[in-house]
């Protein structure tokens, strides 16, 4: 593969892999739609439909974390990837947390409000 010709901002060489014309996506001037329709989608490449999944309990969340973890340290899984399931398994655990924390809080000022009509 040949790299581009053209320099950076920096005045530096670019360095990316160049196209046919010699330059790369970026100093290509025949590539300047493609540029602005990256540009404009955030440089998502396309839309993946999401599939709600029931909620883990405890059991599940650590064999996934024990799955995830030995798919890392086997090379089969790259550590950042490995860092985001755990990162999304922390949020869920911490949303259910929350929810059983409303629920007793909320056991909690029912009971209070049936004291204080009693009393």
């Amino acid at each position: 593969m040949t790299i581009c010709t053209s320099a950076r901002s920096d005045g530096a060489a670019c360095q990316a892999n160049a196209g046919e014309a010699g330059l790369c996506f970026w100093h290509d001037p025949d590539r300047t739609r493609e540029r602005l329709d990256a540009a404009r989608r955030g440089g998502s490449r396309a839309v993946l439909p999401l599939t709600l999944i029931p909620a883990m309990d405890t059991d599940e969340i650590r064999q996934l974390l024990s799955s995830v973890l030995g798919a890392m340290l086997s090379g089969a899984l790259d550590a950042a990837t490995a860092r985001a399931a755990a990162y999304i398994v922390s949020i869920e655990r911490r949303v259910a947390e929350g929810e059983v924390l409303e629920s007793r809080i909320e056991t909690l000022e029912t009971l209070l409000r049936s004291r204080r009509r009693a009393a």
